[in-house]
């Protein structure tokens, strides 16, 4: 048996109520299975773009994708529904802490998970973009198993506030 059906019927009886349930499986969780979470890929590599779509996917995650900052803000700005962001830095037409910047800027995004996905070495960088509003910082190349992972335990957190 599903685990929501048997919260359910607790809850149906009496026995709980449906804060509890979400309070202790946590709303990511109990969240009905159809609901795909929806990321946003901003990449200006083809190759990288396709291998975290891949992942994603493979995982059960929707993906849209955009090649450069200012497509990825068209989307958003478009109504795009998105539970997260996966955002490269160094972009064509706007960077992407500009993106990142402008994301926290704006009201409707505020709260939108933002993971960097970055090539540079720089290790300033993601204290830096952490303190910006970024949610989780990796590095390329990717290691899937931790990709997969982060990604999965930022849609937690974000779940949950």
């Amino acid at each position: 048996r599903l685990l929501t059906v048997s919260a359910l019927e607790a809850v149906t009886d009496g026995t709980t109520t449906l804060e509890e349930i979400e309070r202790v499986v946590g709303f990511a969780e109990f969240a009905p299975e159809t609901a795909k979470p929806r990321v946003l890929v901003v990449d200006d590599d083809p190759v990288i773009r396709g291998v975290v779509v891949a992942l994603l996917e493979k995982e059960g995650f929707e993906s849209v994708q955009a090649g450069d900052g200012s497509a990825a803000l068209e989307l958003v700005a478009g109504g795009e529904a998105l539970d997260l962001v996966i955002l490269d830095l160094n972009l064509p037409s706007m960077h992407g802490r500009e993106v990142l910047r402008r994301l926290r800027a704006a009201q409707a995004t505020q709260r939108l998970p933002v993971i960097i996905l970055t090539g540079s070495s720089d290790e300033r960088l993601e204290p830096d973009l952490m303190d910006e509003g970024a949610d989780d910082y990796l590095r390329k190349p990717i290691e899937p198993p931790r990709f997969v992972s982060r990604v999965k335990a930022v849609l937690r957190r974000s779940a949950r506030q």
